[in-house]
């Protein structure tokens, strides 16, 4: 008996594990299971976790499982899970087989940190090729050709991202592999959406209901002001203080739409750039007019990615990916003439630390690149990261997703950097500035020998602890950028992409994942409490339903975090495992939550290549609304004081002199230029500052007039 049912039990597994029925969604999404019931208008399908009943409108086509056996179920039959499997296939060189079982092996568990980056590496070592070959441009692929560009010549399409919780922070820029669509002018999206009768919807959503409506969320209003370092700042919303967020599904109310509200795409560098100007034309009319004809209203256009730039410099050598420089083409100029005729803002969208990827180094040039200035054992002066033992930073997929950093405790780099910004803001007429990758590049960072010095003498006058000293040299960065830029062009606004766990610790069940504030120094409450930013963006790239982490209890500490400045939530278009009715229920929860609006990550990846369009503007995008006003740009209630700090002998800057306003305890510091900012101080006449610098001398200034609004300048000679 014991014998029959040894040999009787597999045998009759077999029909199972032979195959298994698959509904293809018009969204571009597959499902996997058996169905169970039909009728005209749905099909109901059972899959190994969940029984769905789907709206046939919603289906594109269906895969019957097939009996036959043999060669579908070996790996099965072998007793090899799906990484093992993916295992073999790497280590014999045949990436693009293994590329889909580690997708499987992550989906079968989501904690599978060595399946993540597996598919990380193999992005990047796909991304790199390309690169490094020349490619540009590819044709149409199929779902499996998107690992590869196997013919042409091209930039390499997107690897179809899972949600994965990786150690490592995706940026909003580049966590995509480069592609050109093949969505040409004049040609329809790849994905269309089904034909519904008028005023019916085809989206209908599990998530979305019509509760009882619950109190608002009390948000601060626009006219409050925090003034940065002046004023003891009030604890942050704690998660536990809000409504939990415990069912797997919450009630999400349709809420109609603004009358005014921020709705954003990020159009990455590798989604526009090309060696042919016609071609980089094209690609930015293509997005722009997208862009408007469904109710879009800004664009983050990435123009810096790694210590090179897409737009003539004086400082910083012309990007590999867009070929050699035209003398006649600046597309930061063209791009920002087009979105304007189109009613469009663009915001210059920068990565200030990241220096270079990869262990290839950059080709040389003129200007040279950062990476061969500062970024060499025996640079003098060295920018780049150290890590806890006292070594510079070695590129690791695992680790910082390949790149070089520059330290943000060393002020020569956060100067540099500003000058960057501001070279932009003198010669182009941007709405924004958008800062990615605003963050150390890891816990162990970044044990330099400046910032170390610095950390345990005049660069840190309040005596914080290591960490919160490191938090605080990203926070006074954005203070000094604010700063300038006001003095300027005081409309032109400032938003940062911030990692989507602010802090782990505030949130039940959360311990095993990267948080901003822990694990990378980011403390982008403080960019809202002081009013470094105007906004920032939370890039939450989980959907709501459990296991966490969970887009609504994010996204909701945010919006009660906010300080009287603005949240925008990314919303995660490329994420192939999240569907339209997602995307609608995080919009409509950022509506209900007191938001004010949303970033589509991103344009090709997401919007295009996944037919969006439509549904955006059939559902949450049907009408046409400005950009969200910002009381503190268009009804100033501040003003600002702006300042060097020189050597009275020779002129030049004084680092780290003590600036203190009046008889208050704040400290700011100047750069490493003798550059200092004091934001939103209220109007007065006769403010008075003090400075010291130890071991050169102090002085105090005359009356400062400060009026809401300007920015008053100020030059300190010690």
């Amino acid at each position: 008996m014991r014998l029959f049912f040894i040999i009787f039990i597999p045998l009759f597994l077999v029909p199972l594990l032979a195959s298994a029925d698959i509904l293809w969604l018009k969204d571009g999404n597959k499902i996997e299971g058996a169905i169970q019931n039909e009728t005209p208008d749905n099909i109901t399908f059972k899959t190994s976790t969940v029984t769905l009943t789907i709206s046939r409108a919603r289906i594109q086509k269906i895969e019957r499982a097939k009996e036959e056996t043999g060669e579908k179920i070996a790996p099965a039959a072998s007793g090899k899970n799906s990484f093992e499997q993916a295992e073999e296939l790497y280590h014999d060189g045949k990436f693009r087989e293994a590329f889909p079982l580690y997708e499987k092996a992550l989906q079968e568990d989501k904690k599978n940190i060595d399946a993540a980056h597996r598919l990380e590496e193999i992005r990047k070592k796909n991304l790199n090729r390309m690169i490094t070959s020349g490619e540009e441009t590819v044709g149409p692929m199929s779902e499996k050709e998107v690992i590869f560009s196997m013919s042409g010549k091209g930039s390499p399409l997107d690897i179809i991202p899972v949600q994965t919780q990786s150690p490592f922070p995706p940026s909003t820029s580049e966590a995509q592999s480069p592609f050109t669509s093949s969505i040409g002018i004049g040609k329809p999206p790849l994905l269309q959406l089904p034909e519904v009768p008028s005023g019916q919807s085809p989206f209908q959503s599990p998530f979305i209901v019509t509760p009882t409506p619950a109190p608002p969320v009390q948000v601060p209003g626009p006219g409050i002001i925090q003034s940065p370092f002046i004023t003891n700042l009030p604890t942050p919303t704690t998660i536990s203080t809000l409504p939990a967020a415990t069912a797997a599904q919450p009630q999400v109310m349709n809420v109609p739409e603004p009358s005014e509200e921020f709705r954003g795409a990020l159009f990455t560098r590798f989604e526009w750039a090309n060696y042919e100007p016609a071609v980089c034309k094209q690609n930015i009319l293509r997005a722009l007019d997208n862009l408007t004809m469904n109710n879009f209203n800004a664009v983050f256009f990435q123009i810096r990615g790694q210590g090179d730039v897409l737009y003539p410099s004086p400082y910083e050598p012309w990007s590999p990916i867009i070929g050699p420089p035209k003398a006649d083409f600046d597309p930061l100029q063209f791009a920002i003439e087009e979105a304007h005729a189109r009613g469009l803002e663009l915001y210059a969208c920068i990565t200030p630390y990241t220096v270079w990827q990869g262990t290839n180094p950059p080709p040389h040039s003129t200007p040279e690149h950062p990476f061969y200035l500062y970024c060499q054992p025996d640079s003098n002066p060295s920018w780049v990261c150290y890590d806890n033992a006292g070594q510079i930073m070695k590129p690791d997929v695992t680790e910082n997703d390949n790149y070089y950093y520059f330290s943000p405790g060393i002020p020569d780099v956060n100067a540099y950097v500003r000058k960057i910004v501001m070279d932009i803001i003198k010669r182009y007429d941007v709405d924004g500035v958008h800062f990615d990758r605003i963050g150390y590049p890891g816990l162990q960072y970044s044990h330099d020998p400046v910032s170390k010095s610095r950390f345990s003498g005049e660069g840190n006058p309040d005596k914080l602890s290591w960490e919160d000293w490191q938090r605080d040299q990203i926070t006074r960065f954005l203070n000094d950028v604010y700063g300038e830029i006001a003095s300027l062009k005081p409309k032109v606004k400032v938003t940062c992409a911030v990692w989507g766990i602010y802090d782990k610790t505030r949130y039940p069940g959360y311990e095993g994942f990267p948080s901003g504030f822990q694990d990378y120094y980011q403390d982008s409450f403080a960019y809202l409490k002081k009013g470094v930013v105007d906004a920032v963006c939370p890039m939450i790239s989980w959907d709501i339903k459990d296991p966490k982490p969970n887009f609504d209890e994010l996204a909701k500490d945010f919006f009660q975090n906010a300080s009287g400045r603005q949240v925008y939530c990314f919303t995660w278009v490329a994420q192939q495992n999240m569907d339209n009715e997602e995307f609608q229920a995080q919009i409509n929860l950022c509506r209900q939550f007191g938001g004010q609006g949303n970033v589509a990550f991103s344009v090709v990846n997401g919007l295009e290549r996944r037919g969006l369009y439509p549904f955006y503007k059939s559902t949450v995008y049907q009408k046409s609304v400005p950009v969200p006003a910002m009381a503190w740009k268009t009804h100033p209630l501040t003003g600002v004081i702006i300042g060097k700090v020189l050597r009275k002998s020779d002129g030049q800057p004084l680092m780290d002199a003590w600036v203190k306003v009046d008889s208050q305890p704040e400290t700011w510091l100047s750069s490493a230029d003798g550059f200092f900012a004091i934001l939103n101080l209220a109007p007065k006449d006769d403010y008075q500052l003090h400075v010291t610098k130890k071991d050169v001398g102090e002085a105090s200034s005359g009356p400062v007039k400060v009026q809401a609004g300007q920015a008053a300048s100020i030059e300190v000679r010690l």
